[in-house]
């Protein structure tokens, strides 16, 4: 449903475009960008709560004030744990700060639980998803989304987060402000003492800068995706075939995953894994897969697994030994990314963690 809402263009967002969001942001997650089972209880809740609206960057003012929103934390960590009270927290206490109006709010990323980051938050402050996030992929490290704010000279980042169960005296908030790099480090030290996640707003921009920056339409992809594969898995046809149609890309192999490994360090799932020939190496999303030690795909491509069994998507921190998997695999060049995906020093940092050449 589109409508019109103080001269702005939106469309009404409902439960089935929740389906569409985890599925379709799980396939551009990249085995990374959340969980669809968070996903979809958020984006669910937020609908409950009142009117979630997803409006075209190019309806707002140069000058008009976005906010990031994104989660953050190790995938497989097993206290994970927010509430409606921690969303309320940051965009509240991100407006405090700031002392502007937030005329919308982007995600940081796609994924199966990315897509939907800032629905509540929009319901919350009554103010629309925009269709222009940080990335159209999902990527590991906070800078990689946020939009090549770190080379705009004096630009003070201001990072709002909270999470952890107050039932297990885990709950954490707080503020930062300060050097962009560095305070998306502390936030990912808090996401650690809260036990694998917290949710945070940040980053603010004006949307003359996001529409440079941004992913634009990467919203809107993330649910054409998902529908056609909905379309596809109801006439019991094959959605992984769909997925790489739309997308541009290929089936690079199936098999059972072999020599798992996994290395929860500094907040993060750092691991790899063998399918027959092929390895694929991971840094909470997919960052490399080669065959016999030839590269084939490299961050920012875009490398996902789905299961074999039942053709969902299986995130790195869904991952088991003996998973019968099928991959596919994107170039970089087929999807809408952000800006610092072509920042070859942000590719640096994935060599050193994998340990592999970008």
């Amino acid at each position: 449903m589109v409508l019109v809402l103080g001269g702005i263009f939106m469309k009404k967002l409902n439960e089935i475009d929740v389906e569409k969001a985890i599925i379709g942001g799980s396939v551009l997650g990249g085995g990374g960008g959340g969980s669809k089972i968070q996903g979809k209880k958020i984006g669910l809740l937020a609908l409950e709560k009142g009117e979630v609206r997803l409006s075209d960057i190019n309806e707002f003012d140069d000058e008009d004030i976005i906010v990031c929103t994104s989660l953050v934390g190790a995938p497989s960590s097993k206290e994970q744990y927010v509430s409606q009270d921690d969303y309320l927290y940051t965009i509240s206490k991100m407006s405090e700060e700031l002392g502007k109006d937030i005329k919308g709010v982007i995600t940081i990323e796609n994924g199966g639980g990315a897509t939907v980051n800032g629905w509540m938050q929009s319901v919350i402050s009554n103010v629309p998803v925009v269709d222009a996030p940080a990335n159209g992929r999902a990527h590991p490290t906070g800078i990689m989304g946020s939009l090549n704010l770190h080379k705009v000279e004096g630009y003070e980042s201001i990072q709002v987060y909270a999470g952890g169960n107050p039932e297990k005296k885990m709950n954490i908030r707080g503020v930062v402000r300060g050097d962009i790099n560095n305070c998306a480090k502390l936030v990912r030290e808090a996401a650690v003492h809260a036990g694998g996640l917290v949710v945070v707003a940040r980053n603010s921009v004006k949307a003359s800068y996001l529409k440079k920056n941004g992913a634009i339409g990467a919203i809107s992809k993330a649910l054409s995706l998902g529908e056609k594969m909905l379309e596809v898995k109801e006439t019991n046809g094959n959605p992984i075939e769909t997925a790489v149609e739309f997308l541009g890309g290929e089936i690079i192999t199936e098999g059972k995953i072999e020599n798992f490994k996994l290395d929860m360090k500094e907040g993060f799932d750092i691991g790899s894994f063998n399918v027959g020939d092929y390895q694929l190496t991971f840094w909470n999303e997919y960052m490399t897969i080669d065959k016999k030690e030839k590269r084939l795909y490299s961050f920012p491509d875009l490398i996902m697994t789905f299961n074999k069994k039942n053709y969902d998507t299986v995130t790195t921190a869904e991952v088991e030994e003996n998973m019968k998997v099928v991959i596919i695999g994107v170039k970089a060049d087929k999807l809408i990314l952000g800006s610092p995906m072509h920042e070859r020093t942000l590719l640096d940092e994935v060599s050193k963690i994998i340990g592999k050449e970008i």
